[in-house]
């Protein structure tokens, strides 16, 4: 007899280019098909990764109750619906804002549902610094209060998992750790495709980041470590990704006279092909929740020197085995060790074959079983 299938909804925001939506993406890719039909709910239809999203997922459309000023409650309603109406046994969102629209939309629903929480970022630096100190305290209880009335929640690392017990006191809530995952062999097979766009100088040094260009990733200290770099072993730094901050980063571009020097293709489908023939990953970050480039940049072969910030990279990297980490804002170390890493090239290929051998640690065949045995266990209770 044909097991019954469990229907399970995937909820968050939109499929912008950020690790979050590129582990929804894999997850929705390798689930197992036998055990389980798909579901994908989105505020907004767009985003760089939502031609992703793969045929055998029914995605359901709630974008008109954002292109309107439908208020709040309608909202929460929609998604209540489509839980029941779908017969959905277990509902997962992705990030702060879809996690407490689904919890709020528990409240209204009459089906039961299994609803667990998935996040991605260190939720002590979630919050815009514009806040005043009262809107940060009452986010900080809101997010407790709602998150509290979780069956479950899935976190990228360790740091993570502590964040959520100790800051919003979610000792009642069964906290899982799965680090992020990484398509190895289809990043190495990408990885070898030639560089659009761009040329490679081969009598510069090249250094690559990767990542939304926001307040988070820091790219003022990057920038600052770049100068001092490219002072020393002529180099061309290339950053990877769009964000709000382009303007002011290209501001400083131009004031540390590095027009020419640094590049900014903005987001690319195909970052690994940079990666690979890259000298050096490097990440400024101020805060992290796994930091997911830093692992695919390894699969690269292509050797990370990061900031230790809160969380992930301490996880994923091991200092002077694999990559390098300095402590946040620490940029005279930091262009220190990148000059040491391009001058040294034995010292980097000892590095990279450790890299790779690391990042076979988040492959996606590994990581998406966990997801399928916690899934399991919640929808066997």
């Amino acid at each position: 007899m044909t097991p019954i299938k469990k229907n399970i909804l995937f909820y968050i925001g939109t499929l912008e280019g950020g690790g979050a939506e590129r582990v929804l993406i894999e997850l929705l890719k390798n689930l197992n098909r036998e055990k389980y039909k798909l579901f994908i709910t989105l505020n907004r239809p767009e985003g760089a990764f939502f031609n992703r999203i793969p045929d055998d997922v029914k995605l359901l459309d709630r974008s008109q109750l954002y292109r309107s000023k439908t208020n709040l409650f309608k909202r929460y309603f929609g998604l209540a619906s489509i839980i029941k109406n779908e017969k959905i046994d277990l509902a997962m969102g992705f990030l702060p804002g879809a996690n407490r629209s689904l919890l709020r939309s528990h409240f209204l629903m009459d089906h039961k549902v299994t609803i667990l929480l998935n996040e991605q970022n260190n939720p002590s630096f979630i919050s815009s610094k514009e806040q005043s100190l009262f809107k940060k305290k009452l986010e900080k209880m809101e997010m407790s209060r709602y998150y509290s009335k979780a069956d479950g929640m899935v976190v990228s690392c360790e740091g993570l998992k502590d964040n959520f017990l100790n800051r919003l006191n979610l000792s009642s809530v069964k906290i899982h750790v799965i680090y992020n995952m990484i398509p190895f062999d289809e990043i190495q097979y990408l990885s070898r495709k030639p560089v659009e766009g761009v040329e490679f100088d081969n009598n510069l040094r090249t250094i690559v980041a990767v990542g939304r260009l926001t307040e988070q990733k820091a790219y003022n200290d990057m920038l600052s470590v770049f100068k001092s770099v490219n002072e020393r072993v002529p180099s061309r730094l290339i950053i990877l990704g769009e964000g709000p901050d382009r303007s002011k980063i290209e501001a400083q571009i131009q004031q540390l006279d590095l027009k020419g020097s640094v590049l900014m293709p903005g987001f690319v489908d195909n970052p690994f092909s940079f990666m690979s023939k890259a000298d050096l990953y490097v990440s400024t970050s101020r805060w992290e929740g796994f930091h997911l480039t830093i692992a695919e940049a390894m699969a690269c072969g292509t050797v990370p020197v990061a900031t230790d910030c809160d969380y992930g990279p301490r996880e994923i990297i091991s200092d002077r085995e694999n990559g390098r980490l300095f402590p946040v804002g620490d940029t005279q170390a930091l262009s220190n060790a990148v000059v040491d890493l391009l001058e040294n090239e034995k010292l980097r290929k000892e590095m990279s074959d450790n890299a790779v051998a690391r990042a076979r640690d988040f492959d996606v065949n590994q990581i998406v079983k966990e997801y399928e045995k916690v899934f399991d266990d919640f929808l066997s209770n």
